[in-house]
Order: C-alpha cells, then structure tokens, then sequence
C-alpha cells in the first residue's frame, strides 16, 4: 500500500509538471495574436481572490502593463495595430514595408482571419451558438465575442481570397526580407542550435532582449528555456522547465504589457468557441492553473526574471 501511495503521489507531480509545460507553452501561443482595446465590452471577467497574494500581483502587473515599455522593434506599429484588430489596414499595407515586418503581421491576420471563416459565416456560427448555449448565462457574450473576432477580419474578403492572399504573401516573404519574420527565423534555427559558438548566440540573446519587445521576448523563450537553459549562471533544473517557461509568459506581460484579458483576441476566442468567458489576463490563468504547491516556485521564477528584465541585466538569461 505505501508503495502505491508513493506511486499516486508521484504521478500526481508529474501530471501538474506537464500541466505547466502546457500552459507555457499555451500562453505563448496565445499571446502572440493578442490584441487590445477595440471591441465590443464583455461580461464575466475573471478575477482572482481578492485576499490573495497572487491577486494583489496581478493587480501591480496590471498597472505596470498599462504604462508599457516602449518597443524599440521596427515592427513595432504593426504589432500595434495587429494587437488592436486593424487588420484591413495591416492586410492593405502588407507589401509596403517588408523591414517593419508588414508581410508577417498580415500573414498572421490573414491565417486568423481564414480560420475563423472556415467555420462559417458570423450570421451561421451566431445562429448555431443561440441553439448550443441556449439558456446559458454565457450566451450573450459569446455571441459578442463572436461579433468581435468577425469585426477585425470585415473587409478583408472570403475564405477562399483570405487564402490565396495568404499563400501569395507567403511565397514573397523570404526574398522580401520582412524583419520579423527574419527575427523569429533566426531564433528558431540559430539560436536553438548548438554546434554554434554559445557566446555568439548569447550576444545575440541580448540584443533582442534590448528591443523591450514582446515579440522578441516571445520568440526567446523557446531557446531560453530549453534543456540546460541557465539564469544568473545557475542552470534551470529539468523539471523545473515547464514552470520557468511559466514564470516567463508572466513576465512578459508585467514588462511589455502584453497580457491577454478583455478585449485580446485569444479571450474572444475563448469565450466565442469554448464558453469560456472570463476574459483572464495571463497572471490570472496561472494563478488559476496552477496546482497551488506548485505556485511558489512560479512565483520566484517570475520575480527573478522581472528583477532581471527591469535592471536590464539581460545576461541574465543564458542559452544552453
């Protein structure tokens, strides 16, 4: 018996580490098609405890997302605009200034675009919500959520043309030489490789951490925390990836104002496809999914990161 007590105890851990992992990996993601202030007001916004600690940062990493760093990208009106939902305007310049990274940002509108309309039209998809969540208390807004995500893709034509503008996009991108699209290329394949000289790629580290860019930020934590990964010259222990992955999703939304929450499109999404209409900033979905043994270590994660970040000791963060 206690060698399955054991057994449970330790499955339990793993389970929550994976979970972790997950949720890194998903606010990451998610993240980067956020956008703010440009649609309609919701209902149901989340909001932790308000006796608890983790509440009372998520109340000081708000105020800190409001003022925002200022991005030194040169992307850094397109992202502006992708994050306020003005894609007609990203998609009508897409081709105009490639070293400001216009053709990745209306790649990147035009995909999210071309999947919302592949299923179906706003008037079909709200008329299969009425039906689905009728009776819900959620129905309402997700049928507004719904009417905020067709709202920034107005204009932009039909699923097949959302399409052949995207592949044709695509195909011109590369010799182009759009910024961004240079910039996440980069971090993929050279900073992620090791047969490179480890100085070199952490120069490089630290110049795109200089950018005060959530872009940049995003694209680095892949190689920042993968296996061997290191912060302040100690190395970050393998089951501790998924919560220092975490802790940096945090992190960024506390540097560059990059958190998700009402108005940002992975909460449209959230609330129009799954009902889910909490409208959560990142600082409130780990608080919220993450096992509570498990928050403390988040938590230091991300304190020693921000510390870093806002004392610009960006040598802080060594890859592998």
């Amino acid at each position: 018996m206690k060698a399955i007590g054991i057994f449970i105890v330790c499955a339990v851990v793993l389970a929550a580490s994976i979970a972790l992992f997950l949720l890194g990996s998903g606010l990451e993601k998610a993240e980067s098609s956020a956008r703010s202030d440009r649609s309609l007001p919701t209902d149901g916004r989340g909001t932790a405890p308000a006796d608890s600690a983790s509440h009372r940062l998520s109340a000081q990493v708000t105020l800190t997302a409001e003022k925002g760093t200022k991005s030194k990208a040169s992307w850094t009106e397109f992202e502006e605009r992708f994050r306020a939902g003005d894609y007609k305007w990203i998609v009508t310049n897409a081709k105009s200034a490639p070293q400001a990274g216009s053709y990745s940002f209306a790649i990147q509108a035009l995909a999210a675009c071309a999947d919302l309309l592949s299923k179906g039209t706003e008037q079909r998809q709200a008329s299969a919500l009425e039906r689905a969540a009728a009776g819900s208390p959620a129905k309402d807004a997700r049928i507004r959520a719904l009417h905020a995500l067709f709202l920034s893709c107005d204009g932009l034509g039909d699923l097949q043309s959302l399409v052949a503008q995207r592949s044709a996009l695509s195909k011109e991108i590369k010799l182009a030489g759009d910024a961004r699209e240079a910039m996440l290329t980069e971090v993929n394949e050279v900073l992620a490789d090791r047969r490179i000289p480890r100085e070199q790629r952490q120069e490089r580290v630290i110049q795109l951490l200089n950018l005060d860019d959530p872009e940049a930020a995003r694209a680095l934590i892949g190689p920042l925390t993968s296996r061997g990964a290191t912060m302040r010259g100690a190395q970050i222990p393998a089951e501790d990836l998924g919560l220092y992955r975490t802790a940096w999703s945090m992190a960024i939304c506390s540097s560059y104002g990059a958190c998700g929450g009402n108005n940002s499109r992975e909460g449209h999404l959230e609330c129009a496809m799954n009902g889910d209409c909490q409208y959560l900033t990142t600082l409130q979905k780990v608080e919220q999914m993450t096992p509570p043994f498990m928050y403390p270590r988040v938590y230091d994660f991300y304190l020693q990161i921000q510390n870093s970040l806002s004392q610009r000791n960006f040598g802080a963060f060594g890859v592998p």
